[in-house]
């Protein structure tokens, strides 16, 4: 005989088919309690139960971080986290790479560009491309080198100066007395100490050169 079905899908829907289609929208517990009764020629029947669990799709996030940046600097861009998901980064000018909701890029070429990031929830769904316009200039003056991110310090110093970049690199290190004598020259890690310990108390210039040839002038003190 026939067998007869009936779908209870906890959404407020029914259905009478062996094989049925149904939508199920996002709800604040993100699941249903779904039951079949199959029955045959009308007697006691069989009872199962499931349970369907909605995952909506990633919320459109804003990108957080500079629209206007230097060439040859690094940048940290992000989005809000949420637990589970991964992010795809793409953009076409600069270096980095990542799957969390941050991102360190060094810019290297200069124009426009678009950095744009895409959500993958736990569910595997997948959001809106998110998107951020950014410019990439040309360092116009010699302080803007490291933008922000460069210290130099103690300065006066007794011995040692420290170079704080948010980025380790090499750097050529040229150090000049008060008369534009040049007194050393060195290529090093940024974030190496440069010694002055034996030169005499005074006042110094330092200029500092990155790798693609932007450079900075600082004037320090010997104590």
């Amino acid at each position: 005989g026939p067998i007869t079905y009936y779908w209870d899908f906890g959404n407020g829907t029914y259905g009478s088919k062996q094989v049925e289609q149904v939508t199920f929208a996002a709800n604040k517990e993100n699941l249903y309690k779904v039951s079949l009764i199959t029955s045959l020629n009308g007697a006691c029947g069989d009872t199962n139960y499931a349970t369907v669990y909605t995952i909506t799709n990633p919320v459109l996030k804003t990108i957080n971080g500079k629209d206007t940046v230097l060439k040859g600097t690094t940048e940290i861009y992000n989005v809000t986290g949420t637990v589970g998901s991964s992010y795809n980064w793409i953009f076409s000018n600069g270096n980095g790479r990542s799957y969390t909701n941050t991102l360190n890029i060094k810019w290297t070429q200069l124009g426009d560009v678009q950095l744009k990031m895409v959500e993958t929830n736990s569910g595997s769904c997948a959001g809106d491309t998110a998107i951020k316009n950014i410019y990439v200039k040309q360092p116009t003056g010699n302080e803007e080198w490291f933008n922000d991110a460069l210290q130099i310090y103690p300065n006066p110093s007794e011995g040692l100066i420290y170079i704080d970049t948010y980025e380790q690199t090499k750097i050529q290190v040229r150090l000049f007395d008060i008369t534009g004598k040049l007194l050393f020259k060195t290529e090093q890690n940024s974030q190496e100490p440069i010694a002055i310990a034996h030169l005499p108390a005074g006042l110094y210039l330092l200029e500092l050169t990155d790798t693609n040839g932007l450079f900075l002038h600082k004037k320090i003190q010997k104590q």
